[in-house]
């Protein structure tokens, strides 16, 4: 298969998944919402949440998460929203301007998602624009879900190195950085199969303590701090998998 009918194929499959997240969603708010959100994720993946208690309730906070499935991003904002009810988060965008993400979460009910939704452009990934917004918020106090990794992942596993969106925020705010990981979402719902949904797995949400990336805002930011701080952030989150398969087989520097 050639590399543009490949292209065209995940395209299609992607396509596919905006009308499931709708359905899916429209079905869960009209039979109880967050009521049956969680009951029936328990019952169909054994969703499991571990370290919830780590989630800050109230102050500046930055939320690093992994993307394995939108499924999975889904259950994480949900958990995080029951904590911080005012959480933003960046979600795709296509050229197009259509975001599954934005489709799911208006399906279910979600209210004033337009001044919390902060887009990342596919292909191009956050744009200043909306970096800036996130600063802003974070300097007010308030709470952003970021996926560190810029893109749904490939093959499964937690990528090396992480875009450089979240470490920018960090610190040009101070703002400390909860990591959040999951396992099992891209069994369900791999990237490029995204026209079928397993209905059947075992999910896992572990929340790690928040950490100081910087005690202070750096103005001035190099090259190198961003790479440090991008290390700090990987490693955090990579010490919450059960083993270091789910992390990328790239050896991150020492």
């Amino acid at each position: 298969m050639s590399a543009r009918n490949s292209m065209a194929r995940l395209t299609d499959s992607e396509e596919h998944s905006r009308p499931r997240l709708a359905l899916l969603a429209r079905l869960v708010n009209r039979l109880g919402g967050d009521r049956l959100y969680f009951p029936l994720a328990r019952l169909l993946y054994r969703l499991t949440i571990e370290g919830e208690h780590y989630i800050p309730d109230v102050g500046a906070c930055l939320f690093a998460i992994n993307h394995e499935s939108l499924m999975t991003d889904a259950l994480v904002y949900r958990v995080i929203r029951r904590h911080r009810p005012d959480v933003c988060l960046f979600g795709w965008q296509n050229l197009r301007g259509e975001s599954p993400m934005y489709d799911f979460l208006s399906h279910f009910g979600e209210t004033n998602l337009e001044e919390r939704y902060l887009r990342a452009y596919k292909a191009r990934g956050l744009s200043a624009g909306e970096l800036l917004r996130a600063r802003e918020v974070l300097r007010q106090g308030g709470a952003i879900i970021v996926g560190v990794e810029g893109e749904l992942t490939w093959d499964g596993r937690f990528q090396y190195p992480l875009a450089p969106g979240a470490a920018w925020l960090t610190l040009r705010t101070g703002a400390p950085v909860a990591p959040i990981v999951t396992t099992g979402g891209y069994d369900m719902w791999p990237r490029w199969q995204m026209d079928k949904l397993r209905l059947t797995g075992r999910i896992t949400i572990r929340v790690g303590q928040p950490l100081t990336v910087c005690d202070t805002p750096i103005t001035r930011l190099t090259e190198e701090a961003l790479e440090a701080a991008n290390q700090r952030i990987w490693e955090a989150m990579a010490a919450l998998f059960p083993s270091p398969s789910f992390a990328s087989p790239a050896d991150p520097p020492d």
